[in-house]
């Protein structure tokens, strides 16, 4: 090569191929130093007492070593050289870089040693606390290897000649990794880490020193005076998020929240790929029911009036066999108004006979309407459309949980209804576990609350007691049109529907009779105030879109279906925003300066960064500060633009300048 020529290229010359080591000699001569390093910094624990009880063996140990290193560099300098220079060494020690960075991630770092011992056994737990792995980046033998790759960096540039132009990238780039290894290599010696726990109006001039994120007892002056003058913390405004929980263990952990007007576009929250995205907002939330008309046998028969009070109108709607929504109170009256398809039987009419007790299943799937059925303890039903297949198990009307944990009927009137069923899918074959639900006729939402596997079905429980009589009732049939007039259950008088309404009931401006109705509910907002909030949030798997409403503190939170998080919509008017310490700087008792303090924004002073970690919910005046000490960083800092100057001068200027014959 001539002296303008370009470095050397791998492989080496004939005769430095003839020096160069194989990779195995190589992960042998490493690994003889880092026992080296290791015996000298005495990496482990109680290795004195293992050898012997006086120090001799101790010193042997490393005397051995240390001979073993100097005859290879004594006898054969030349391969020496070469080896540390090589690219096999290389690889050996990025390998060794490589497993130290993958034990230091994978064995916990900085706990007591009993921690290990409860870990990782008896057995393992010495040998991770001799090896010093429970902090292997801090050790004597990692800095020992830190300098070797050093060393290895300044023999590559001077075997290469990097000072010549064309090689001044290589030069630069070499010496910005030393710079980077320097830096790192005084940060772990001569930097350290530290707390400061201050009060409200509190001066502090020392920290406690931390090592693995644990405090070691030892104070360390700061070299300055520091005053907290005010802690604040700064809160989200009373407002409704979206928030997204993910699993930790037996936990969950909130870990982002939106406001809804953040969630316009589909979003996915963590690992999975479902994503969802809030469709639809209303401040003050409620549903419109609107009737539709449709097939005779498809809905219920309606009765539909409009009553006029006097101030203002009001829509009621009677449905046929729906007790609970087939009667209503008159205004100002002593009579009800009941509304039958067709007129009650005659035994009802003759006797005058309470009304039955009933009780009623109300299940709906998808965007179905609900559907209803009468129901008795111990009778199996199938359910839309034979889909589903439901048993009554039992039905308790007083239900309360016993001190036996049992769950069981505290009386026999109706208090507290409840009612066991088990569900099976249709579709998921005879041998799957039917699915047992609770279902409380006080609590409708509670089966909401329940994990199920059985699709979407909802189901709704409606118990209505016995009832005698009413001492005076109107009864319209629409089959026939006819009013019904009716004391004690029996009649007393029946004729036309259109004229008895009017005579019987002056407060009911308009009525009309639909044969077959379903009610629809329309989502909307009664104003902007947020009194009673809800969103409409969708869901994306693939092609489906799924959606469903969510309700803040009525709806139970939900899964996205891929498990990765938890979704709820919700108010946490303590939730922080932000927390900041606002300090002084003191020198002798003299105010230097004013500085606020806040996550992301640390205090540099007399060469420490004062960081704003933590804050107590139960002491306001209280600040936790982490202090760090890296007298390397700004060297770590040089040699990275050093490398990144280089690499450029490497693939962008020396192509440019050899174009031209400068170099």
């Amino acid at each position: 090569m001539d002296d303008a020529g370009t470095a050397p290229q791998w492989p080496p010359a004939a005769a430095e191929a003839r020096a160069v080591p194989r990779l195995g000699a190589c992960f042998v001569l490493l690994f003889l130093l880092w026992v080296l390093l290791l015996l000298v910094g005495r990496g482990l624990p109680g290795l004195r007492e293992t050898l012997g009880p006086s120090p001799w063996p101790f010193r042997g140990a490393v005397a051995i070593t240390t001979a073993v290193v100097a005859l290879l560099a004594g006898k054969a300098r030349r391969t020496l050289y070469w080896t540390l220079t090589s690219l096999p060494f290389s690889i050996a020690l990025l390998c060794a870089f490589l497993v130290t960075t993958i034990l230091g991630t994978l064995v916990l770092q900085g706990a007591a040693p009993e921690e290990y011992v409860r870990r990782y056994g008896t057995a393992v737990a010495p040998l991770l606390l001799g090896l010093g792995l429970d902090d292997p980046f801090h050790t004597f033998w990692f800095r020992g290897l830190l300098g070797l790759l050093t060393v290895t960096l300044l023999l590559v540039g001077t075997r290469r000649a990097v000072w010549r132009p064309p090689l001044w990238g290589h030069m630069v780039s070499h010496l910005g990794v030393v710079a980077v290894l320097v830096g790192g290599a005084i940060g772990n010696i001569a930097g350290y880490r530290g707390f400061i726990d201050i009060h409200e109006g509190e001066v502090v001039d020392e920290l406690d020193v931390t090592q693995g994120g644990r405090r070691t007892g030892e104070k360390r002056p700061l070299g300055f005076e520091l005053r907290l003058d005010d802690f604040e913390i700064e809160r989200y405004g009373a407002e409704f998020r979206v928030y997204a929980y993910e699993p930790k263990g037996d936990s969950l952990r909130m870990f982002r929240s939106w406001a809804p007007s953040e969630l316009s576009e589909w979003t996915s929250a963590v690992k999975g790929g479902a994503q969802f995205r809030v469709s639809q907002v209303w401040p003050d939330y409620f549903v419109t029911q609107e009737l539709r008309t449709v097939a005779p046998g498809a809905g219920r028969p309606v009765l539909e009036l409009t009553i006029d009070p006097g101030p203002g109108k009001r829509q009621v709607r009677l449905f046929d066999g729906v007790q609970g929504r087939d009667t209503i109170a008159l205004d100002g009256d002593d009579r009800t108004l009941r509304f039958a398809w067709v007129a009650p039987n005659a035994e009802e009419l003759e006797h005058g006979g309470p009304r039955p007790e009933r009780r009623v299943l109300e299940y709906a799937t998808g965007d179905d309407p609900p559907r209803q059925i009468e129901i008795q303890e111990g009778l199996s039903y199938s359910l839309a459309e034979e889909t589903f297949h439901l048993t009554v198990r039992r039905y308790l009307p007083d239900f309360v949980i016993n001190e036996a944990r049992e769950k069981v009927s505290r009386s026999d009137v109706p208090n507290n209804p409840a009612l066991l069923v088990a569900v099976t899918h249709s579709g998921h074959g005879e041998a799957e576990k039917p699915e047992e639900r609770w279902l409380f006729a006080k609590n409708p939402d509670f089966d909401r609350q329940q994990d199920r596997h059985t699709g979407d079905l909802r189901l709704v429980f409606r118990h209505f007691p016995a009832q005698a009589p009413p001492e005076r009732e109107l009864v319209v049939v629409g089959g026939t049109r006819e009013l019904l007039r009716l004391e004690r259950g029996r009649l007393v008088e029946r004729g036309p529907l259109d004229e008895g309404l009017r005579s019987e009931t002056p407060g009911i401006a308009s009525w009309r009779v639909v044969e077959s109705a379903l009610e629809h509910g329309l989502p909307g907002t009664r104003s902007q105030e947020w009194l009673h909030p809800a969103v409409e949030i969708e869901l994306r798997e693939g092609e489906r879109i799924s959606s469903d409403v969510v309700i803040a503190g009525h709806t139970r939170p939900f899964w996205l279906p891929d498990q990765s998080a938890l979704i709820s919509f919700e108010q946490k008017p303590n939730d922080v925003k932000d927390y900041r310490s606002h300090v002084s700087v003191l020198e002798n008792g003299v105010e230097q300066r004013k500085v606020t303090i806040e996550v992301n924004a640390p205090l540099a002073q007399a060469g420490l960064h004062l960081y704003q970690t933590s804050y107590r919910e139960e002491d306001p005046t209280y600040s936790g500060l982490q202090v760090v000490r890296d007298p390397g960083f700004s060297l770590v800092f040089v040699g990275f633009t050093m490398m990144s100057l280089g690499l450029a001068y490497i693939y962008y200027v020396r192509p440019r300048l050899l174009r031209k014959g400068i170099v």
